[in-house]
């Protein structure tokens, strides 16, 4: 999936809350986690974080507009159906375009994460792990990721595109 239909996908899902971890944050609760005799935990995030701190911050930075979830579709199935290619060279294209179906069935649910996943209960997790309750996301992070894209070449560099 292009970078931009990411981001345009995402739109919807702006009054959604997301249970994102940084990774080393991630890495302190497991650690925690292992000395725990509890079957399951689950290693997400308990202070959610309204999507809209992160998109807001995506489309100013790359210059991609945000739309509703019906006009992406749309668009991903209009370049799907583009007669002067093959099915084949659509999806090198646009590699978002594998996971059409996944999209057509994909229902927003206020109480879950984007995409219709289920919020998954943190209760057993943050006892077990108490450094889960010192996470916290914020739009400071959407610009380390642009800025890690921009330097590993994943994107072009801001001056050159002007995003």
């Amino acid at each position: 999936m292009t970078l931009q239909g990411l981001i345009e996908y995402l739109h919807l899902m702006q009054e959604s809350l997301v249970s994102w971890i940084p990774s080393f944050d991630a890495a302190a609760a497991l650690n925690e986690m292992r000395k725990s005799n509890e079957e399951v935990l689950h290693l997400v995030s308990p202070n959610l974080v309204p999507w809209r701190t992160f998109l807001e911050v995506f489309s100013k930075a790359l210059g991609v507009p945000l739309v509703p979830y019906e006009t992406w579709l749309k668009a991903m199935e209009d370049d799907l159906a583009d007669p002067t290619r093959s099915e084949v060279e659509a999806m090198i294209h646009n590699p978002g375009l594998r996971l059409l179906p996944f999209y057509r069935h994909s229902k927003p649910n206020e109480d879950g994460e984007p995409l219709g996943l289920v919020r998954l209960d943190v209760t057993k997790a943050k006892q077990v792990a108490p450094s889960l309750n010192q996470v916290k996301m914020t739009s400071e992070w959407v610009d380390k990721w642009i800025g890690y894209w921009r330097s590993s070449g994943f994107l072009p560099p801001k001056e050159s595109t002007g995003l």
